[in-house]
């Protein structure tokens, strides 16, 4: 498309070293000026890597590549055995291989003549390493750029806030595209009030109330099917409840390493944690007052699919989530089904989200389109904005007209208006003046001091004195920062270990990272038994 072709001059243009911006709505056709650019890039006897935010994406994502440059991609992810991760790095240094395709790590690979690094939905907090060795995939892509003179491209069709104040200030190159390549319409959004009577859904034949399904859905999900039509239902909850409650004495059963509630899955009768990845058989009396009367409380992806196959008992369903694929077989015999058009409905969560192209989908429900507006986090209205516009740009990309449908509690909140008109830029606008007022990022560098240790105690205590110690150089050297804290962290107990957290605001990179040197070097002089980690730009803060 012309758009498409005004974006390739613009990244192929070597008068321009600033990084790419490449702002393109969902179905515009990103991947293809990507494969263009490589193409002309390999034309030159470079090199390229390819990064995307999840492993699911790889095999879609590498099959196009390895299509236009066979012989020449490697792929690079930790799904791969040690075997497998051998023989690609060494196709990449002996430049048998040309393009490595990859998640976060892979911008590290050993590309030979690097001359190209594009990094799809750029906005995705999957590539911050959050653990061990801390570094964001993103901001080494641009590094890594800067230091090999090399091209890169940013592509997303919901731009982190820090990409886009980037292009709002010249440093980047802010490339749009705002219309689909197929010439296809964006998808009608339209918003479902959950606490509207008149979309109270019952099923069976007591009348059973299902919560979480309105009427206008089921309706629209019937319509669909008798139309032969794929549709997808997204819900960013994994299991069949969130948790189990005892109804005479409200005891819930919590993960005794984590202290968060435990995950019920009713297929396997168990109860599970996801964070320590603790496993206990569902009990049948409550272990405090050995009552009968045990209640699940709130929805998974498991649940959904019973109700939506007690509901439609034709349809060929396909579920695609963490708790179902667990191998990559198992995620690419998933991904032909719904390719081949042999599901019917789609259940989901934010694997199904982004990047995947299905032209048989014309239809997506949010099952509850709020859910993570509440989460106590600066980025909750950016992450929902990018979530819900991302799950509905997988409905119409083929040649028939998408609909969406987004059910919530609160249809009047002022993120569904921008996603109902497709006022994106007014969103940004919007949370960049919030994060200007109250000095968050990206008008401000953030650093998260976590502290753990298997003592409550001695966690908190030394979390104070760190604290006075960090006001204590804040006064003395006048410096420019925030101290936030300190304070237990939102999840207070994880694998066995208590957690307290500093958060450290400054405008000023040089002061922030001066005191954080200066923190560390006293804990290593107090030689603390309390184990502390420094993350610097952190993308959550639970």
């Amino acid at each position: 498309t012309d758009e498409q072709q005004a974006a390739l001059t613009a990244i192929l243009d070597q008068s321009d070293a600033r990084p790419q911006l490449l702002h393109g709505i969902t179905g515009s056709g990103k991947t293809e000026v990507y494969l263009q650019a490589l193409e002309e890039f390999r034309r030159r006897g470079q090199g390229a890597i390819v990064l995307v935010p999840e492993i699911s994406l790889t095999p879609q994502l590498l099959s196009r590549f390895s299509r236009r440059f066979p012989g020449e991609v490697a792929v690079w992810h930790s799904d791969l055995t040690p075997r497998e991760r051998k023989q690609e790095w060494l196709r990449l240094v002996s430049g048998q291989a040309k393009v490595v395709v990859g998640a976060r790590s892979a911008v590290f690979a050993p590309v030979k003549d690097l001359g190209l690094i594009i990094v799809d939905e750029e906005h995705e907090p999957s590539y911050k390493q959050e653990d061990s060795f801390r570094y964001h995939a993103r901001d080494v892509a641009v590094l890594r750029s800067h230091f090999f003179k090399c091209r890169v491209i940013l592509g997303s069709a919901t731009p982190s806030m820090e990409s886009f104040l980037q292009a709002r200030k010249g440093k980047y190159n802010h490339l749009r595209m705002t219309k689909r390549a197929t010439k296809a319409s964006l998808p009608n959004i339209k918003l479902i009030d959950l606490k509207d009577p008149n979309e109270r859904f019952e099923m069976g034949d007591d009348g059973k109330r299902v919560s979480w399904l309105t009427q206008t859905l089921v309706n629209e999900l019937r319509k669909n099917l008798e139309k032969k039509e794929q549709s997808l239902l997204f819900l960013n909850r994994l299991g069949y409840s969130q948790f189990l409650i005892c109804r005479d004495c409200a005891h819930t059963w919590r993960c005794k390493q984590c202290e968060v509630s435990l995950t019920y899955y009713k297929s396997s009768l168990t109860l599970k944690c996801h964070y320590c990845m603790s496993e206990f058989r569902s009990p049948n009396l409550c272990e405090n007052c050995q009552g009968k009367n045990l209640e699940t409380v709130g929805l998974g992806t498991e649940q959904v699919e019973n109700t939506i196959k007690e509901l439609f008992p034709q349809a060929r369903i396909a579920r695609l989530d963490r708790s179902v694929v667990t191998t990559r077989k198992q995620l690419e015999a998933t991904l032909k089904q719904i390719a081949d058009g042999e599901a019917d409905i789609v259940i989901g969560t934010q694997m199904l989200a982004k990047g995947h192209d299905y032209p048989g989908i014309t239809l997506v429900g949010v099952l509850m389109a709020d859910a993570t507006l509440n989460f106590p986090d600066f980025r909750a209205e950016e992450r929902t904005y990018q979530l819900i516009t991302q799950v509905a740009g997988r409905s119409g990309r083929g040649g028939k007209p998408g609909r969406v449908f987004l059910q919530t509690y609160t249809p009047a909140h002022r993120l569904f208006e921008w996603l109902d008109e497709n006022r994106q830029i007014d969103f940004f606008q919007h949370e960049l003046d919030l994060r200007e007022r109250y000095a968050f990022p990206p008008f401000a560098r953030l650093a998260l001091i976590r502290l753990n240790d298997r003592d409550a105690g001695r966690v908190e205590h030394y979390s104070h004195n760190l604290f006075n110690f960090a006001t204590r150089l804040k006064e003395i050297h006048q410096l420019d920062v925030t101290l936030l804290g300190p304070s237990e962290s939102p999840l207070v107990k994880l694998n066995g270990k208590y957690r307290w957290q500093i958060l450290v605001k400054s405008g000023s990179v040089n002061q922030l990272q001066s005191l954080l040197k200066s923190l560390q070097k006293k804990s290593l002089d107090d030689k603390t038994r309390v184990a502390i980690s420094w993350d610097v730009d952190p993308q959550q803060v639970l």
